[in-house]
């Protein structure tokens, strides 16, 4: 029991044993409320500093504990779940990164390319190339004679006819590209082999004698 901050028991001494009512005694519990749940004195029971007076209901306190430790368990998921975003986050920044380097530099090993022209190898690819397609619409042309016969005798659908005629169109298509990339290599590597092939002029007799003369004069 308090009364003006002071236990009643230091109360009393400081009072040389006169008596306290009622209505002297202010008990409370310091910065902690809830409903009494039991008593464990008696009126005109001697007590002594320490002793239980009385007890609270825990169930309040209890609630609020397992409402700040549900609170604390929220927010370490929140902060747990914020930690995976940013690495995700990074992660995704950094596969970006490497995508947009790989990038410069294939788009810089295609302006190379584009700069120094075809090399023969390449050419000998693209003429090899151009004969696959060649030998590719020879087979077709074969086999759409072959159908045409077979259709105009009765032998098959118009349906086997029209595919043919589509892989002839088609191979023939494919013939034209290739002969086409071909001969656009051609004047490029031409070029090319011609200023490989160039080289320096030396100067004639006359002319480094003209110079040496000018350095005389």
């Amino acid at each position: 029991m308090w009364i003006g901050g002071k236990d009643a028991v230091s109360l009393a001494l400081e009072q040389k044993g006169s008596i306290l009512t009622a209505g002297q005694v202010n008990v409370s519990f310091q910065q902690v409320s809830g409903k009494v749940a039991d008593v464990k004195v008696q009126e005109e029971q001697r007590v002594k500093k320490g002793d239980v007076l009385m007890t609270l209901d825990p169930t309040d306190i209890d609630l609020q504990i397992a409402q700040l430790k549900s609170n604390i368990e929220s927010t370490d998921i929140k902060i747990k779940q914020t930690e995976d975003s940013i690495r995700v986050d990074q992660e995704k920044i950094r596969t970006h990164a490497a995508q947009a380097e790989l990038n410069i530099a294939t788009a810089e090993s295609n302006e190379s390319k584009v700069l120094q022209g075809p090399r023969e190898e390449d050419m000998e690819k693209q003429r090899l190339a151009v004969e696959a397609a060649k030998e590719t619409f020879n087979n077709a042309q074969l086999n759409y004679n072959r159908t045409k016969a077979l259709f105009d005798s009765g032998a098959v659908p118009k349906t086997t006819l029209d595919s043919a005629q589509l892989q002839l169109t088609s191979a023939q298509n494919t013939l034209q590209q290739q002969e086409a990339t071909y001969q656009q290599c051609q004047p490029a590597l031409s070029s090319r082999i011609k200023t490989r092939h160039i080289k320096p002029r030396k100067k004639s007799g006359w002319g480094s004698m003209l110079s040496h003369r000018r350095r005389a004069i």
